[in-house]
Order: structure tokens, then sequence, then C-alpha cells
């Protein structure tokens, strides 16, 4: 007898294969998918199908798993009344059947394989065929991961056939995200147009979608405004309100609208802080946001993480000198030429400094340190850019139970300047109750 070429051989296998697998497991004998397998370690039992929905997690992907018990000809029906998926035993005392989901056509839901009792089933994007052959009284756990999209919202209904009843499956699906807002510091120069430059961003750390994002800032000071080229956000001058609002934000993705702030007098040298707001259907959330106005060429601004800090937590405090560009002796032209420059932090006792750490683009820049003060220096600052910096993280162990003080002073041959910052302290969760200690 002539073969079949290796290719067409190949070919034909590709094709009987499923067909075998799923004839083979028919004709076992009941006592091969006997018991209900094991649940694995964190995962919840299998549930007869039609009593509770599945839940999924929109942007997950996750296993749901499914009971299928054999029953007797003439029993059953009250399960089967019931939403349970049974199968009717025939008078050899056997239930055997193809027991077929099937998923409604959305782009945002996805079968990826299914199983039962470890066997594989057939499957494609909406379907799952799984043949079952159980002996009276056995149950079988069909397992079926699926996966959904991250704006996968309101329910989906699949329908189960090949067994006594057809049963609906209703999927239900919920948001869970955490968004977080975010803004650089912004050097405010008084009467100076585009020097408090700056963005706001917003975080999607998922796995959801994100939908109907707000972002909301409010300024503290009367004498500074806001405005943004993007036409997400707008700047209402009377409430003194900046918001910003988008549609949707995928999971993992950030948004960023350029932000200008501007004061329109000259004061000293202060450090403003401002609440950041963002809220969207998975929640909301709010961080803190840092701007310095000053008039020099040189400024330096302090951020805190976290903030406001805590009783008895570590606290890291960013200190950043700056080099203003178009200011007087900072302009494009002085800005290549460094100058020595020095900055010290000085904290009130409830803030301790345990070391401090100068940043990588900070070349050259020296800090030591006490117990509450650090100090820096840059001996060629402002050499080669015009916004070039001397920043260092500064960690901190806070044991303050009111609130704290952090000055920054900096001096360089532009001149010498100082802010103070206010830290109100927050106590931790646990100490909230009357008696805590610290931990």
């Amino acid at each position: 007898m002539k073969r079949m070429p290796w290719p067409r051989r190949r070919a034909a296998r590709k094709i009987l294969w499923p067909v075998l697998a799923a004839a083979a497991l028919l004709a076992a004998r009941p006592s091969a998918l006997a018991g209900t397998a094991a649940p694995q370690p964190g995962t919840a039992a299998p549930q007869p199908l039609g009593r509770q929905p599945w839940v999924l997690t929109a942007g997950t992907h996750a296993p749901e798993r499914a009971l299928v018990s054999c029953v007797p000809a003439a029993g059953g029906a009250a399960e089967a009344a019931a939403g349970a998926v049974v199968l009717q035993a025939d008078r050899s005392g056997v239930c055997a059947s193809l027991v077929t989901f099937s998923y409604p056509s959305r782009m945002d839901l996805q079968v990826l394989g299914a199983d039962i009792d470890g066997m594989p089933c057939h499957t494609n994007t909406w379907y799952v065929g799984c043949p079952v052959r159980l002996a009276l009284g056995q149950q079988a756990v069909i397992t079926t991961e699926v996966q959904a999209g991250p704006y996968a919202r309101d329910t989906a209904q699949v329908v189960v056939r090949g067994v006594r009843v057809p049963a609906t499956l209703s999927i239900e699906f919920r948001a869970e995200g955490r968004l977080r807002p975010s803004q650089p510091p912004a050097f405010v120069v008084p009467g100076v147009e585009r020097s408090g430059g700056t963005w706001v961003e917003v975080h999607n750390a998922g796995p959801s979608g994100a939908l109907r994002v707000e972002f909301s800032e409010k300024l503290p000071p009367p004498f500074l405004s806001a405005a943004s080229e993007d036409p997400a956000c707008r700047y209402d001058a009377p409430s003194r309100w900046l918001r910003c609002a988008w549609p949707r934000l995928d999971p993992g993705a950030t948004l960023r609208a350029p932000i200008r702030f501007e004061a329109r007098q000259s004061i000293p040298a202060l450090q403003l802080g401002a609440e950041l707001h963002v809220v969207s259907e998975l929640g909301q959330s709010r961080s803190h946001g840092w701007m310095i106005i000053s008039s020099g060429a040189v400024a330096g601004v302090q951020g805190f993480s976290p903030y406001p800090p805590s009783v008895y937590a570590r606290l890291l405090d960013t200190v950043s000198l700056r080099m203003q560009p178009g200011i007087g002796l900072a302009g494009p032209a002085a800005a290549r030429v460094g100058v020595p420059a020095q900055w010290q932090v000085r904290f009130s006792p409830g803030l301790r400094v345990l070391g401090v750490t100068p940043s990588a683009e900070s070349s050259g820049m020296s800090c030591r340190c006490s117990d509450h003060s650090v100090t820096c220096a840059a001996p060629d600052f402002g050499s080669g850019a015009a916004e070039a910096n001397a920043t260092a993280s500064i960690e901190l162990d806070v044991s303050g139970v009111a609130a704290e003080t952090a000055v920054l002073r900096w001096v360089s041959s532009y001149g010498e300047q100082e802010v103070a910052v206010d830290l109100p302290i927050s106590p931790l969760p646990q100490q909230r109750g009357a008696g805590a200690g610290r931990s």
C-alpha cells in the first residue's frame, strides 16, 4: 500500500488530533474522571453553574471553575431547576455529553483555554466544548481561562448546553485600578512670563482602564494664576481652580498636560504647596505639588514624600537648587560659566537626618549632615545648562507629634535666599486609638 506523503500525513494529524482526543475521552471508562479535582491554592472552590455569577476584573485573565454532576435519569430536576449543571445518566449509569459554553461576541472578552479535570477542551475566542463522561454520582470540574479587556463593563451572558437543562451563566465585570496625580516643582519668577513651566501627570497603575478622569488643583494664593496649552485643561480665575479632564486612561499609561504658573507681583522668596486631586470611576486619589516663587537667578525648592508625613515614619526630602533662565546674570551666556553655590536645610527636632544622597546629575556636589541639618556644596554650579540643578535626597526619621519645619537657605554669587516649609504630621492608622505606642 502506498504511504501518504509526509506533509499530507502531518496535516491529517492536525485535523484528526482534536477529534481523536474527544473520542478517547468519551470512550474512557467512568472511573477515568472519578471524583472532583482538588482546588488549587488561592483559587475559589468550583460552583455549580448558574448558582452565582462569575466575577472578572477588567484588564486581567483568571480561571473560572465550574462543577458538573451526573445524576439518575429520574432525578436531578431540583438541581436543574436551581440552575445547576447536571447530566442525566443512561440505563447503564453513565453520563456522556459534550458540554459547551457559548460566550457573547465581544471585543473585551476572550477565552484563552479550557480543560475538564486536566484534559484539554476545544476552544476558540468565544466558545468552549468539553467532552464529559461520568459515572452515576460522579462530578467533574471544567476550568476556563477568560480574559477581560481593560474597559469591560456591565455584564455578559454565557449559554451552557449539552446538559439536562440549558443554563445561562452571568459574568460580572469589576474595575480595579489606582490613579496617582503628580506635578514636578514649578519655579515661578514674578513678572516673567513662562518662568513657572511644569506639567500635570496622572498615572494609572491598572489593571483596569479608567473612565472619566478628572484632575483638579487649587492655587493657594490669589496672586498666582495658571494656564495650559492643552485643551483638556482650564483655569478658573475667580475660584483659583485648575482642572483637567480626559475621557479615559489605559492601565499602565500616563496622561500629561503642560502647565504654566505666573505671579503678578514681586514678593520675597516663598515656597508653596498645593493639593492635587484626581477622580474617576475607579475612585479618587490625591497627592501634593510644590512651587517656589523667587525673583533670584538661583532658586531652591524642597519636595517631601510621603506628604503629609506620618508619625514614626521614614520621610524623603528631595532638595533641588535650580538656575533659572532669563533672569539677570542667569541668562544662557552666564549659565555656561559655573559658579560656587551652597545650600543648607535645617530641620526642627522632630526630624532626624539618617543620610543624604546627591543625585547622579549633580556631579561634583558634596554633602555632609548632622542629626538636624544637611549642607551641600556645588563648586561649578550652573555650568553647561541654563537649568542645571544641584539635587540631593535626604532620608529623615519622623518622631514629631504636631508639626515640623524645614528651612532651606542657599548662597551663590547671585545672592542668597531662604524659604521655610511647615510639615503637618499625620498619625499612623494604628496610633489613632488611645494608648497606641511606637511600632
